[in-house]
C-alpha cells in the first residue's frame, strides 16, 4: 500500500476521508479497527477530488502514529 504511486492512481477507487464515520463512543482500539477498515488504503486517500499521499518520517509506525491521532480526538 505504502508503494502506490499517486500520479498513477485511479482517483475514482480512493477512499474519500470525508466518508469515514468513526463512532467515538467504542474503545480506542475499536475506532483504530474501524478506520483502518473504511480507509483501505492509509497511505494513498482522497480529499473530495484531491488525491492524497501520506509519507512521514520517524521511528514511529503508520498505525502508531494514527492511534495517537485519535486519541487526541
Amino acid at each position: 500500500m505504502k508503494s502506490q504511486n499517486i500520479e498513477l492512481c485511479d482517483k475514482s477507487a480512493l477512499t474519500d476521508l470525508r466518508n469515514i464515520r468513526i463512532h467515538t463512543e467504542k474503545a480506542l482500539p475499536d475506532r483504530v479497527l474501524e478506520f483502518a477498515e473504511q480507509m483501505k488504503n492509509p497511505y494513498l486517500f482522497k480529499v473530495g477530488d484531491i488525491a492524497v499521499s501520506v509519507i512521514y518520517c520517524g521511528d514511529k509506525s503508520l498505525s502508531d502514529a494514527l492511534t495517537g491521532v485519535l486519541k487526541a480526538g
